[in-house]
């Protein structure tokens, strides 16, 4: 299968982190690893991939849980100024600058020459609104987060930070296993929240989080202080215009639940969490039978910043289920302005290629529904498939996929690049990126694939970064 563009990665700490450039997006891999994570405890001495994941812990061996960052250019926001600071002649962003010149003197790297701010500042102005809008050096960017684990605030440090996250944008959610969802406690310090003078908070910015009501159900017993802090907006809506509507009806529901509770005359309202801050969510509901269209309301502002458009649209986003274990759902995606659907092609475009990039992400699946699985084969092209690889062939798991799973689903689906994803330690990623180019290469002898129809199939490690046209 074709392209008019070439894939390429290359780890996030190589070289200095851009922003995408208009028309494009960057994924960005927070974590690779099962939910045991890379090293495991107990496995030190085994002679597995521990061994190399304790030696080198920011090499391809360490594995944080499955994650994926998702960078877009915005378009609705401006560029920031470029100054320079009073002790170097490097320039940065304004508002990298401010907090460099706060941060002086206090052990994090400010110089003899910063300008301290001497005014006392509350302990919770670093929540301000004026830094919840993230910025790649001087470029508005927004940031879609698949999955927030247990590992998440370890793969922070190790590899979000280096894009500068203030806030996530939006949140989606696989499933409600702890490697999914329990780092959500963490988020509340890339939210956008600030405290009145009562001594409560109230929220800013509700993060848009998208999950099945299994997920929700989940939630409610693990960490029912978010929810009790968070909004339910009903299902996800899969037009801008259904959005709209949904959020203005939303709206006038929780100002009139503010009254009947007695909580109206509170300042901020409905916003108000109280004096405790925890993470704040706005929930919308997936489909968990079938495959549906849905709006990020965020991926319009990409739209804003490409410039080629007539109208801003939205980045085309379809969720759909699959099983992670028998009876149990998780919910994988399918993205991108190169998705198409061979049942909608007139007979005009023939196998025309769309332009643009589509990406499948599967992260926990054992086995795909006939439903899922015909709306897959119905794509005209996957450039990137990102899927479940829990162990080497001839291993087996009820709740995964394994080497000959992820390889089977390659042969249906002839993806141009596959990255495996959910890795255990008996993936050692130097030995096995190896076998996996061998397996392909007898899928191609055999007759099962053509020469150059799947360009690649590797292992992904955390900060792995992919720039795709959108």
């Amino acid at each position: 299968m074709s392209s008019a563009f070439a894939i390429r990665h290359s780890h996030i700490a190589s070289q200095p982190v851009q922003a995408p450039p208009p028309g494009y997006m960057s994924l960005t891999v927070v974590g690779s690893g099962v939910s045991t994570g890379v090293p495991v405890i107990g496995h030190l001495g085994l002679g597995c991939a521990c061994e190399d994941a304790v030696a080198d812990p920011s090499g391809p061996n360490s594995r944080n849980n499955i994650s994926l960052l998702i960078t877009l250019p915005r378009g609705d926001l401006p560029d920031l100024p470029e100054v320079r600071t009073a002790s170097t002649t490097a320039t940065m962003p304004v508002a990298d600058q401010m907090k460099a010149e706060n941060d002086g003197g206090n052990g994090s790297g400010g110089t003899a020459g910063a300008v301290r701010n001497t005014t006392p500042r509350p302990s919770h102005s670093c929540f301000a609104v004026e830094r919840s809008s993230n910025y790649i050096g001087a470029k508005p960017v927004a940031h879609i987060l698949i999955d927030c684990g247990k590992t998440f605030r370890d793969a922070y440090f190790k590899v979000m930070i280096r894009c500068n996250i203030r806030a996530v944008d939006t949140l989606l959610l696989t499933h409600g296993h702890a490697d999914a969802v329990a780092g959500l406690d963490d988020l509340r310090d890339l939210q956008s929240m600030h405290m009145v003078s009562t001594g409560d908070w109230v929220v800013d910015s509700f993060v848009p989080t998208y999950l099945s009501r299994s997920t929700l159900k989940t939630l409610e017993k693990s960490v029912d202080y978010i929810i009790r802090n968070s909004i339910k907006s009903g299902h996800a809506a899969s037009t801008p215009t259904e959005h709209a509507a949904r959020l203005a009806e939303c709206l006038q529901q929780r100002e009139a639940q503010a009254v009947a509770n007695g909580t109206a005359h509170k300042v901020g309202k409905w916003r108000n969490i109280g004096i405790r801050r925890s993470t704040a969510l706005e929930l919308f509901y997936m489909d968990e039978e079938q495959p549906l269209r849905m709006h990020l309301p965020i991926t319009t502002t990409a739209a804003m910043a490409d410039g080629t458009a007539a109208a801003p649209s939205d980045l085309p986003f379809y969720s759909f289920p699959v099983e992670h274990g028998k009876g149990y759902i998780s919910m994988a995606w399918v993205f991108g302005r190169g998705t198409a659907f061979k049942s909608q092609q007139t007979q005009q475009q023939g196998q025309h290629q769309p332009e643009g990039s589509c990406v499948v992400y599967i992260s926990d699946v054992s086995d795909i529904p006939a439903t899922s699985m015909a709306f897959l084969q119905d794509l005209v092209k996957i450039d990137v498939l990102f899927v479940d690889c829990l162990s080497p062939t001839g291993r087996v798991s009820p709740v995964h996929y394994c080497e000959d799973g992820m390889m089977a689903l390659v042969l249906a689906l002839k993806p141009r690049y596959v990255f495996g994803v959910g890795m255990h330690c008996a993936l050692e990623h130097f030995k096995w990126m190896a076998e996996l180019q061998k397996a392909l290469d007898s899928h191609v002898a055999a007759g099962r694939l053509r020469a150059g129809e799947v360009q690649g199939v590797e292992l992904s490690y955390d900060g792995m970064q992919v720039l795709l046209p959108q």
